[in-house]
């Protein structure tokens, strides 16, 4: 970040970003190295030249009037998440990383002004720095583009460091989850796509109605909502523990409570009883 700061007010040549660092010309070319691993920028005739992303333009823009040191380390990764108000414990969730890390991270950025405390939650601090949220939406989106552990054109629903769910219209060579599940569990319907998660694993009934849980962060689509709804109830003496706020609206309807984005329980038991569901 601090070599990122330094292009962002014109110092691009590895020479001058030395001088300016107080760091070795070496050390600059394995900063160099890195940036372009992350394909964030590249080497050219001495200078390192930032790559045309949005989110590498937005990260620039930020850097020229902001401390460096406030965004390093894995700073950008958090910060995708705090975009919605969410607590220690689901962002570590959500990363994959220690419940004290992302703490100890949390305090730091809180302490600078990236984000700040509503409660027991913690969200982008949109007030002090304005630029910070298109930025962040910016990061996760060349992200759920551009992950190698899932083939060119899957969209990426949920990814940490250890787990990936995404769909793929082929669902060659990868394991299959949440939605296409489903028919092993005798709900048979075809959601359109293959939802796959990475690596390997032995898929449970209760890792697929997880996995749906956290494509449905993301995929509104009622007709999804309504198969987990349903396979929640054909299997809630499994699934009644699970933990997530959709899981908890999906209470609330089954009490007949109307919820944005869910359609009437009605319409909804009408589908259940394709598959010998009874929803209330």
């Amino acid at each position: 970040m601090e070599v990122l700061s330094e292009i962002s007010n014109g110092n691009d040549s590895i020479r001058h970003i030395s001088e300016r660092t107080g760091k070795s010309i070496p050390q600059i070319y394995k900063i160099a190295s890195t940036l372009h691993s992350k394909d964030v920028a590249h080497l050219c005739d001495g200078k390192i030249i930032p790559e045309r992303k949005t989110y590498v333009t937005l990260l620039l823009d930020i850097l020229r009037t902001s401390n460096a040191a406030a965004l390093s380390g894995n700073a950008l990764e958090l910060l995708k998440e705090f975009e919605e108000s969410r607590t220690v414990a689901e962002v570590a969730k959500r990363t994959g990383l220690h419940q004290t890390s992302v703490s100890r991270r949390i305090r730091k950025m809180v302490a600078v002004g990236l984000i700040w405390k509503s409660g027991s939650k913690y969200v982008i601090n949109d007030k002090l720095m304005p630029g910070l949220r298109p930025m962040a939406d910016a990061y996760a989106e060349y992200n759920k583009a551009n992950d190698m552990r899932t083939p060119p054109g899957s969209k990426i629903y949920h990814a940490t460091k250890s787990l990936i769910i995404f769909a793929d219209g082929r669902g060659d060579d990868f394991t299959k989850t949440a939605f296409s599940k489903y028919e092993e569990y005798g709900l048979k319907f075809y959601p359109g796509t293959y939802y796959c998660v990475s690596p390997p694993m032995d898929v449970t009934l209760r890792d697929a109605f997880i996995h749906s849980l956290l494509i449905l962060e993301t995929a509104k689509e009622w007709r999804l909502k309504m198969m987990a709804l349903i396979l929640y109830v054909k299997f809630k003496d499994e699934l009644h523990d699970i933990t997530h706020p959709i899981k908890d609206d999906m209470d609330r309807v089954l009490k007949g409570e109307r919820i944005k984005g869910w359609v009437k329980l009605a319409e909804m038991q009408e589908r259940a009883d394709m598959y010998g569901v009874l929803l209330r």
